[in-house]
């Protein structure tokens, strides 16, 4: 699962598909998803989802790039379609 996690770690700007994770796990996709509910408590999906949420945190809190930028460095093709809880994880209550 390490590898598995490097390899999203690595590719946050890309599309990611469950047959390269899996490859790069050298697992099939029954044993991955298995494995990754297992020891993160998620799907790989969701995981990658969350580590983008999690790196578009910390470059919003760096303050040197605009929230275009950031999403697009952080794999949303369209600034748009950056997911919605996010907003509310990255913004502090005032």
């Amino acid at each position: 699962m390490r590898k598995a996690d490097t390899f999203m770690r690595e590719h946050l700007p890309d599309s990611v598909s469950l047959s390269q994770l899996t490859d790069a796990a050298g697992l099939n996709s029954f044993q991955l998803l298995r494995a990754a509910n297992s020891i993160w408590g998620e799907t790989p999906l969701r995981r990658m989802t969350r580590l983008r949420m999690e790196r578009d945190k910390r470059l919003l809190d760096q303050g040197y790039l605009l929230i275009v930028e950031i999403a697009l460095e952080c794999g949303y093709g369209n600034p748009s379609i950056s997911p919605q809880p996010s907003v509310a994880t990255l913004l502090p209550l005032q």
